[in-house]
């Protein structure tokens, strides 16, 4: 007979020393669309580069660009928007009027309120689904990756893993996810709900998906003033983003005041206009 209740493991380990099970246990996954579609995009990467800061490929050219972890799992997950896989995600995007940041890195995956992202974080691994996520950043490193499914409390994963490895399926045992302090993070929902709306700004660029079809009756006839943001990569300055965004770096100054008092770190979220 097959067990996969996550409390009723629970209940067995509070009377075995150490934790260790008598009985062997698989878990079935509740695997839902949403989840399967996350896999079905991130499997295009299998065999691609690992290339930090990295999130784009072509699943019929595997010397084609390269993509870190975060990278895949975003891209999987639509967020914050669907785009092609040769395609780069952009340090920020403007979606339904509001400006998100694009690429996160793992730090940032984990402050979910803070960012207003939409999934969950808790340490409920026997809940785990078919394309969720496991993310630990401990201040100086981090990693994510997809969840597949699980048997005898190993985890089979589809992750961008290093340098030395590029983009696969590999296994981790949920005992060192746990002494890693990896989350597991859920989706609520459908991530891609929001790319429905006809006007997706990147950057200074605006991407129109109907654009065959009349402009949107109720569009506002002034512009709005939209906050842009940026994640600082390795080797990034003001005076580089400055030079991207066409703005004086004396207004990137003002604008991060505290951030700049304090010292530029890569990962820092950067206002730039």
């Amino acid at each position: 007979m097959l067990l996969n209740n996550h409390k009723y493991k629970q209940f067995l380990n509070s009377f075995l020393p150490g934790g260790a099970l008598l009985l062997s246990f698989a878990h079935v996954q509740n695997a839902n669309s949403s989840g399967v579609g996350a896999i079905n995009y991130g499997k295009t990467a299998v065999g691609s580069r690992y290339i930090f800061g990295g999130s784009n490929w072509d699943p019929s050219n595997r010397s084609y660009g390269g993509t870190d972890c975060a990278g895949l799992v975003l891209k999987s997950w639509k967020w914050p928007v669907e785009i092609p896989y040769k395609s780069s995600l952009q340090s920020s995007y403007v979606v339904n009027g509001k400006s998100v940041p694009g690429k996160l890195w793992t730090g940032h995956m984990l402050l979910t309120s803070k960012y207003n992202l939409p999934w969950t974080n808790s340490k409920d691994y026997g809940s785990a689904s078919k394309g969720d996520a496991f993310t630990y950043n401990n201040g100086s490193q981090g990693h994510t990756f997809l969840y597949l499914s699980d048997s005898n409390g190993v985890a089979s994963t589809l992750e961008a893993k290093g340098r030395a490895y590029g983009v696969g399926y590999f296994s981790r045992t949920f005992a060192k996810l746990k002494a890693s302090n990896y989350f597991l993070q859920k989706k609520k929902g459908s991530l891609s709900g929001n790319q429905s709306d006809s006007s997706i700004r990147v950057g200074n660029r605006e991407r129109n998906e109907n654009s065959s079809t009349s402009p949107r009756e109720n569009r506002p006839t002034e512009p709005r003033v939209q906050k842009k943001f940026h994640i600082l990569r390795r080797g990034e300055t003001l005076a580089t983003l400055a030079k991207q965004y066409k703005v004086p770096k004396s207004h990137l100054e003002k604008l991060n005041k505290k951030k700049v008092d304090k010292g530029l770190k890569v990962g820092m979220i950067l206002q730039v206009s």
